[in-house]
């Protein structure tokens, strides 16, 4: 594979890739530290704002973020470098959710490219799939990716305990237009995020979920969590 050298796998910054020093990096360094992104500039740690949706924010996990982020993406033309990240939220005791947007705080190396695509899918406690859709109606805000979904996701809570589900959010993209890092935060609500590469394109072993921690190097309870919002109607009276 000669096209996903240390060039686009090492995201120092969002920037930092186009610049002659991250073109020169070593190919050595690019194993588990290029597969996350750190060092954000004084423009993205400053974008903390975006569009107000008309729609009710049913789970908030977009503040108090770092410079660091996991690559998640599925690249045209190698699916062996696929790979996907993951968050859990919890839907409350009786509660009946219908999810129709998605926002996840990244990095995009490019930052003209809004991709053509987003495969956003939800998985229940057991990590069993449920749904997963292609959606086309992205708008980059900032640092983040703006989503909503061809059509709305209903998720309960139980009748003693909340339910866990467990969200994806993967932007499909080559490697030439850039890659898509998903930011960490540093205080989580839930559960450690997770990370996979079927493929083992990126050499870390991990074809199945485990955490970021071992799959990626973000470790620490600190950067244990991704960052996003769920979206969507409460019907829970209803």
């Amino acid at each position: 594979m000669t096209r996903l050298t240390a060039r686009t796998l090492l995201a120092l910054a969002a920037t930092a890739l186009m610049s002659s020093a991250a073109l020169a990096a070593p190919a050595a360094t690019a194993a588990k530290a290029g597969l996350q992104a750190s060092k954000l500039t004084k423009a993205e740690k400053a974008a903390k704002s975006f569009a107000v949706d008309p729609d009710k924010v049913l789970w908030d996990q977009y503040g108090d973020g770092n410079a660091d982020g996991a690559i998640s993406q599925q690249f045209v033309g190698d699916s062996s470098y696929d790979s996907e990240a993951a968050d859990d939220f919890l839907v409350p005791v009786g509660g009946v959710w219908q999810v129709s947007k998605v926002l996840a705080r990244g990095i995009l190396t490019n930052e003209a490219t809004v991709p053509s695509a987003v495969v956003v899918s939800f998985y229940d406690k057991k990590k069993t799939l449920i749904s997963t859709q292609t959606a086309t109606a992205i708008e980059v805000t900032g640092p983040s990716l703006r989503i909503t979904l061809p059509s709305n996701v209903r998720l309960t809570g139980g009748a003693k305990k909340p339910g866990r589900y467990w969200m994806s959010v993967v932007p499909v993209m080559s490697d030439t237009e850039g890659q898509w890092y998903w930011q960490t935060m540093n205080i989580g609500n839930g559960m450690a995020a997770l990370w996979r590469n079927p493929g083992n394109g990126f050499g870390t072993d991990c074809t199945s979920f485990d955490t970021l921690g071992k799959c990626v190097g973000i470790e620490g309870a600190n950067k244990a969590e991704l960052r996003f919002q769920v979206i969507g109607n409460d019907r829970t009276s209803e």
